[in-house]
């Protein structure tokens, strides 16, 4: 399995974009292909198919509720692709850092899980 470094910016009390944050870098490991991720590449392509499908509505001037009953399906399909990626990384990068005896590598993944849920939440 191959790890890959991953700098990022820790925010401080200066914004990044003013010079503020510090560097932190983190190991990541490379997932392997396994039943979740195949199922989400499956739902993502499917939804890259209907997108291009619903371009092609607008584009030859198709009805606006059948546009948007397409709209919805794409979302549908994001959202379940969502669901699995992250039961995969709960059950693979999640279970490994609190099985990890490293502190730090356990509050990172709360706070990663924390951040997204917050996003999730608010794009409801």
């Amino acid at each position: 399995m191959t790890i890959e470094r991953i700098k990022r910016k820790m925010n401080t009390d200066t914004p990044p974009h003013q010079g503020g944050g510090k560097e932190v870098v983190m190991m990541q490991k490379e997932i392997p292909m396994n039943k979740d991720r195949e199922i989400s590449m499956m739902q993502l392509k499917t939804a890259r198919g209907q997108i291009d499908g619903i371009i092609k509505m607008i584009e030859s001037g198709r009805y606006c509720i059948d546009i948007s009953n397409q709209i919805l399906s794409s979302q549908a399909l994001l959202r379940k692709a969502q669901k699995h990626i992250l039961v995969q990384h709960m059950n693979h990068c999640v279970l490994d850092a609190m099985n990890s005896s490293d502190p730090d590598e356990k509050i990172a993944k709360t706070n990663e899980i924390a951040s997204l849920l917050d996003k999730l939440l608010e794009a409801k």
